[in-house]
C-alpha cells in the first residue's frame, strides 16, 4: 500500500502533465493552499494559460549540471605520509617532483645515490601502492605506479639499472606523486627546509655578494659528499627556471658542472672506475676552480 507522500507525489507528477482548469485567480489559490501544485504544472486561469510558478512567483529549481571532472580523492594520512617520503628521500633538497626536470644524468645520479637498492627502490613504491589503494586512488594510477618496479630478483644495485630504464620510472613516479599531492613536501624537517631557503633566497646573480656564497660551498666541500652538496647548491632556477646557477657562471660554470658530475657519480656508485685518492684529487680541483668563480 503506497503511503501518503507517494499518493502525493503522484497527484503533482501527474498535475504537472495536466492543464487544471481555474475560473478565476481565487479558486486558484484555494486549490494551491490545500495541494501544493509544482511551479512547472501548467494551469488555466479565466481563459488564460500559465503556470503555477508565473502566478506564485516560485521558480522550479534548476537541477545543476553533472560535472565531467573527476571528484578530489581525500588521502587518508598514511598515503599522504608514503607521497612525502618519497618526494623527499628521492630528493631531499628540493623534492622529487622539481628533480624530474633535470638533466637525465643528474636524475639518475641523484636517486642512485640516496636510494641505494632496487630492493629499496620497490619498498618505496610497494608502501605507495599499498597506502593508494586503501584511499581509493584509480585502477589507472595503481596500475601505472605497480609498472614502475625495478627488476630486483636480478639487480641488486640501482646503479645497475639502465641508465634509460631508470630514469623514465623516476619521471612518471615524480609526476605520480606531483598529482596526487606529494609535491607540497609537508614533511621536510628544519634542516631541511632551512638548506632550500637559504639557496634560494642567496640566488646566484650580479646583485649578491660572491664571498657570502664562498663561505658557505667551502662547508659543502668538508662533506662527505660535497659534489652532490655543491652541485645543488648552484643549480638553482633563476629567471623563472630559465637559467640555472650554472648558466650564469658561463664557461666557468660548465666546467665546473662537469667535474661535480664526475664527484656525484663515484659518490652514488654509479662510476666506478675511480679510485678514493683520485676523488680526493678532484676535490682539491674543484676546490682551486671554485676559488676563481667565487671571489
Amino acid at each position: 500500500m503506497k503511503k501518503l507522500s507517494q499518493l502525493l507525489e503522484s497527484v503533482n507528477e501527474i498535475d504537472s502533465l495536466l492543464e487544471i482548469d481555474f475560473k478565476d485567480k481565487e479558486s486558484f489559490q484555494k486549490y494551491q493552499a490545500k495541494h501544493k501544485m509544482r511551479p512547472t504544472t501548467k494551469v488555466n486561469i479565466a481563459g488564460k494559460d500559465t503556470t503555477v510558478g508565473d502566478e506564485t512567483g516560485d521558480k522550479p529549481k534548476s537541477e545543476k549540471p553533472k560535472s565531467d571532472k573527476p571528484k578530489p580523492i581525500k588521502l587518508n594520512s598514511y598515503a599522504k605520509k608514503a607521497l612525502s617520503d618519497i618526494e623527499t628521500d628521492f630528493e631531499p633538497y628540493v623534492g622529487l617532483s622539481e628533480l624530474i626536470r633535470r638533466p637525465d644524468s643528474t636524475i639518475r645520479n641523484k636517486v642512485v645515490g640516496h636510494i641505494k637498492s632496487t630492493e629499496n627502490f620497490n619498498g618505496y613504491i610497494r608502501r605507495l601502492y599499498s597506502e593508494l589503494e586503501e584511499s581509493g586512488v584509480s585502477q589507472e594510477d595503481l596500475s601505472t605506479l605497480e609498472g614502475l618496479e625495478v627488476d630486483s630478483d636480478n639487480i641488486i644495485n640501482l646503479s645497475d639499472v639502465p641508465e634509460d630504464e631508470l630514469v623514465s620510472k623516476v619521471k612518471q613516479l615524480g609526476k605520480l606523486v606531483g598529482r596526487l599531492g606529494g609535491v607540497k613536501n609537508e614533511n621536510f624537517d628544519l634542516r631541511q627546509l632551512s638548506k632550500i631557503t637559504t639557496r634560494y633566497t642567496n640566488r646566484l646573480d650580479e646583485n649578491i655578494d660572491m664571498k657570502k656564497h664562498k663561505k658557505e660551498i667551502d662547508k659543502l666541500m668538508r662533506g662527505s659528499e660535497w659534489g652532490n652538496e655543491v652541485y645543488d647548491y648552484i643549480d638553482i632556477d633563476i629567471e623563472d627556471g630559465r637559467k640555472t646557477g650554472f648558466d650564469i657562471l658561463g664557461s666557468k660554470g660548465k666546467k665546473l658542472k662537469q667535474m661535480l658530475d664526475t664527484a656525484m657519480s663515484y659518490e652514488s656508485g654509479v662510476y666506478t672506475g675511480m679510485s678514493e685518492r683520485e676523488y680526493n684529487d678532484l676535490n682539491r680541483k674543484v676546490q682551486i676552480e671554485l676559488n676563481r668563480v667565487f671571489k
